[in-house]
């Protein structure tokens, strides 16, 4: 009968072996494949994110000192993705940082047209309360003037009135 041949190790088994061989914590791993699968890294292929993600453990896992050339390379690899991810946050930190500013600009030139509108505001309402003052007097005025001419016109009556 012929014999079976061993069964290769699942790749996560092998994942878990190199990692621990080079003491490497699996939250550390999974933050250096989360680089390699980061959206701004849009510009990697998938064959070279499948390199990369393939070479990982035996090469950035590595301590640098035991490294061979291929190893070094795919650090080096790793580290120009890391610099060109970081540019691309950067650059869109600072658009947004350039939006910001725009925007407090935009606040404080408001601001200062609500204040000085607050201020015309003001200032017609002070015109307007004096306007209605004199308005008032003008009103209690022409009131008495009526007054004295309905005085007068009774008295004007009155002295027809005696004459005829």
């Amino acid at each position: 009968a012929a014999e079976a041949a061993p069964a290769e190790e699942p790749a996560s088994k092998r994942l878990a072996a190199t990692l621990k061989k080079h003491a490497v914590s699996q939250s550390l791993y999974k933050h250096i494949v989360e680089i390699v699968e980061h959206p701004l890294a849009d510009n990697l292929s998938q064959d070279s994110r499948e390199m990369l993600l393939a070479a990982l453990p035996h090469s950035l896992c590595v301590p640098s000192d035991e490294r061979q050339e291929f190893q070094e390379s795919i650090v080096k690899m790793m580290g120009q993705l890391v610099s060109q991810i970081l540019s691309a946050m950067q650059a869109s930190l600072d658009a947004e940082n350039e939006k910001v500013a725009g925007s407090e600009a935009k606040k404080l030139e408001l601001e200062e047209t609500i204040q000085a509108a607050e201020a015309a505001l003001s200032k017609a309402q002070s015109v307007t309360a004096a306007h209605q003052t004199e308005l008032n007097l003008a009103c209690s005025a022409t009131q008495a003037a009526n007054a004295e001419l309905t005085q007068a016109r009774e008295a004007q009556k009155a002295g027809d009135a005696a004459q005829a």
